[in-house]
């Protein structure tokens, strides 16, 4: 007889199933009828004029698309039924986790791994609404490039991943945080305005001051003093003006005394060459009477002695965001008896430009 097929069930399956079982109903169905799919013969069964079972293997199921499935009967008569097709589909992909989920402000281009499960090779990760330069690992992972002109900005990222059809889908996403390279840093300035105190101890390498220096933990010849040392950093999305000061005391007649000196950048001074290279628009500070600019710490509470490096004397540091900063803190003596004792706090605050 003529042979027809009008269904097959299931009519679908995903990209990467296993071996599946599917019940073929129609009529003209012979006991040597055989059933083809993508063109190749497949294993099947015949129950009766009306229905057949067909055993499709994992190798269908390589590749999404729309594949015929035929009936064939042998002559004399017989001839091949019309297809009716079988989709294989794209699995829906799943976003479990991204490593790392964290990259420095102003990195150069970051590969990132995405994590999750159901991916296939045409799967595509996405910033926001831009397709990503994306490689396939397995069906538990691509990674993808995310470029330098995306870390420009203290953000959250938004990642996700999309399979086209058919089947296929949207992802839920994950966010990808862009931060600052917090490495060594002893003090995260955070917002404008916001103090942050911390208490000395001088200790670190011992500092040789030299006589009218530039610098000012460089001042007094055949002094050899400990110094405190803060890596301090802009954990903002905009410039700030870095000031520091030191909290003084008087009692009796001894006045806190202390020199103090701003650098560029997160690497403390560990040489004389590099001591002597303060930055760029700070003076040498040793309070109002121990300098030529008057740059006294706020806190100075009557010390003539206290070092002051602040916008408000002419002497902050313009710091641009996640810019890093070093404070050197030197006292005049540590062990020189009781006439200038150290200062025991030093403050840090970010100010608007």
């Amino acid at each position: 007889p003529n042979v027809i097929i009008s269904s097959v069930a299931p009519s679908s399956a995903l990209v990467g199933d296993a071996t599946k079982s599917v019940a073929i109903v129609g009529s003209g169905f012979v006991s040597a009828t055989t059933i083809a799919f993508n063109g190749t013969t497949v294993s099947s069964t015949f129950t009766d004029s009306s229905h057949m079972s067909a055993t499709l293997g994992a190798g269908s199921f390589a590749n999404p698309g729309n594949f015929p499935v035929v009936a064939t009967n042998p002559a004399p008569g017989g001839g091949v039924s019309s297809p009716l097709n079988f989709q294989v589909q794209n699995p829906a992909p799943v976003l479990a986790s991204l490593t790392p989920n964290t990259v420095y402000y102003n990195a150069s281009d970051t590969t990132i791994t995405v994590n999750g499960s159901s991916f296939v090779s045409s799967s595509v990760v996405m910033l926001g609404i831009s397709k990503l330069t994306t490689t396939f690992v397995n069906a538990n992972a691509l990674t993808a490039v995310v470029p330098a002109s995306a870390l420009t900005s203290l953000t959250a990222l938004s990642i996700s991943v999309v399979t086209p059809a058919p089947g296929g889908g949207t992802s839920s996403s994950a966010s990808l945080t862009v931060t600052c390279n917090s490495s060594g840093v002893d003090v995260p300035l955070g917002a404008v305005g916001n103090i942050t105190t911390r208490s000395t101890y001088y200790i670190g390498p011992d500092v040789n001051h030299v006589a009218a220096a530039a610098c000012p933990e460089t001042v007094l010849s055949g002094y050899i003093e400990p110094q405190d040392v803060f890596v301090v950093q802009n954990t903002t999305t905009s410039s700030v003006v870095l000031s520091s000061w030191a909290v003084c005391s008087v009692v009796g007649a001894a006045q806190s005394d202390a020199f103090l000196a701003l650098y560029r950048g997160g690497t403390p001074p560990a040489s004389d060459a590099n001591r002597m290279a303060c930055a760029t628009g700070t003076v040498a500070s040793e309070g109002a009477l121990g300098d030529s600019g008057n740059y006294t710490s706020p806190d100075s509470n009557g010390s003539n002695w206290c070092p002051g490096l602040t916008k408000a004397n002419g002497s902050g540091l313009a710091l641009a965001a996640c810019e890093k900063a070093v404070v050197v803190l030197a006292p005049y003596s540590v062990a020189g008896g009781s006439n200038y004792p150290p200062p025991t706090q030093i403050r840090f605050e970010p100010e608007a430009p």
